[in-house]
């Protein structure tokens, strides 16, 4: 992409910089860039039917990556076989249980509230004591 990137700098009209830049920012996973980059080459390449392509997979992308993948969020890969599904939806559900976080936070108010009546306590005897 940095090689791209000078080459446009010395050269704007040069197709395959454009498509090339454009590639590295679809495998990076930045497709606005890649859009914004393959518009600018449509511009001034109107009639190239390579850009006009690469921009429609562009936009493509670019709409696929505002989805949500619901494979990302449980974390498995998208050929996982539906026992995995199942395993990883449970394990989230499990984690994310109201139930479990209710617990945590009671849990941890509790370790607040020992803490606090501990420290009370301490800085009562350490006055007491000057």
């Amino acid at each position: 992409m940095a090689e791209c990137s000078r080459v446009l700098q010395g050269d704007e009209q040069n197709v395959a910089a454009w498509l090339g830049r454009a590639e590295a920012y679809t495998v990076m996973e930045q497709h606005q860039q890649a859009v914004d980059d393959l518009q600018k080459a449509a511009q001034l390449f109107p009639q190239d039917g390579n850009v006009r392509q690469a921009l429609q997979n562009a936009q493509l992308e670019l709409k696929k990556s505002q989805r949500k993948d619901h494979y990302k969020i449980l974390g498995i890969a998208r050929d996982a076989s539906s026992s995995e599904i199942k395993k990883a939806f449970r394990a989230l559900a499990l984690k994310w249980h109201p139930y479990v976080i209710l617990a945590e936070y009671i849990w941890s108010a509790w370790n607040r509230f020992v803490t606090g009546i501990l420290f009370d306590r301490m800085c009562t005897c350490w006055t007491r004591a000057q």
